[in-house]
């Protein structure tokens, strides 16, 4: 009796970077949401040890953990499909960038005076969560 992995896959495969996606292959599937969360979390803490953010930072980002329920409800319904992982990240590099410049722009304005004044007025509506 042949195994599952002997039957031939009609499914179309795209090889990015060395890596095979096809419907039928899962080995490519990844949690992006909790990636960009811990590079975020990362970062920040890097920052909080060169003391160029205050540690007291953390308690006003408490305050958002429903973005982060939201983004891995996202991250179920969208499926594990090459398209929808695409807008995914998509998503996460959006709310995840614009929140850390958000945070750079103002607790650390020295390392942020490259931004366009458009960038600017975009990050600011973070503003709207009381940070």
């Amino acid at each position: 009796m042949p195994k599952n992995s002997d039957k031939p896959t009609n499914s179309p495969k795209v090889t990015i970077f060395g890596e095979v996606f096809s419907e039928n292959n899962h080995s490519g599937e990844s949690d992006s949401t909790g990636g960009f969360f811990l590079i975020f979390i990362g970062f920040l803490l890097f920052l909080n040890t060169l003391e160029i953010l205050p540690w007291g930072i953390w308690e006003n980002l408490l305050t958002l953990w429903p973005i982060l329920i939201i983004l891995f409800g996202l991250n179920i319904l969208l499926g594990k499909n090459l398209i929808t992982r695409a807008l995914l990240n998509l998503i996460n590099l959006v709310l995840f960038g614009s929140l850390l410049l958000f945070i750079l722009k103002n607790f650390a304005p020295q390392l942020v005076t490259w931004l366009p004044e458009q960038l600017i007025n975009y990050i600011q509506l973070w503003r709207l969560t009381n940070l």
